[in-house]
């Protein structure tokens, strides 16, 4: 499996000049988001609770071939343990996951990402590991670039699947994309 990653990665490398202008650059995403869950195995009193969250994402090696950019992301999210209801709360937790992602640029001020990949949760209070998969939706508006970097706003959607529990996210946020081969 991993040869037949380096291959694919070779190969888009020596064909990248076919697509267009083809360069690196790295984004930094952060967000905070409402944090809806809905219990799957039925044994909850009532089948949603909320939560609200953070999430800072990082994208270290982004290949751009015109409009088109892959990346790898890797992500870090800190969510609150939601409001208790009749005794029953879910719990605070912390999260590492770690996945592909593919932008679009339609525009010089508007582009949509999406991205997934598996993931682990350590539970709060429970010193309880639990793996999961997300799969993300963010369009994003850019209304200026500065210098070096590119800032953008996001409006992320993920979509997170765990033992026996569905979570959606909504939520804003703010992307940083640095091109650091441009200005040196």
């Amino acid at each position: 499996m991993k040869n037949k990653i380096s291959l694919f990665i070779l190969v888009l490398l020596l064909a990248s000049p076919a697509f267009g202008e083809t360069k690196f650059v790295s984004d930094f995403d952060f967000s905070v988001f409402y944090h809806p869950s809905f219990d799957l195995s039925g044994e909850d009193e009532i089948p949603m609770r909320s939560s609200i969250g953070t999430r800072l994402s990082v994208s270290p090696i982004v290949l751009k071939i015109s409009s088109l950019s892959i990346s790898f992301d890797s992500s870090l999210n800190l969510v609150t343990k939601s409001i208790t209801y009749n005794n029953g709360a879910n719990e605070a937790y912390s999260s590492f996951d770690v996945g592909l992602g593919l932008n679009y640029q339609f525009t010089d001020a508007f582009s949509l990402k999406v991205s997934g990949g598996p993931g682990y949760l350590m539970l709060k209070n429970k010193d309880q590991v639990e793996a999961f998969i997300i799969g993300s939706l963010i369009p994003s508006y850019r209304p200026a670039e500065i210098s070096m970097a590119k800032i953008s706003f996001t409006t992320p959607i993920n979509i997170i699947y765990r033992k026996e529990m569905l979570t959606t996210t909504f939520g804003i946020g703010v992307r940083v994309e640095m091109d650091w081969f441009d200005n040196y």
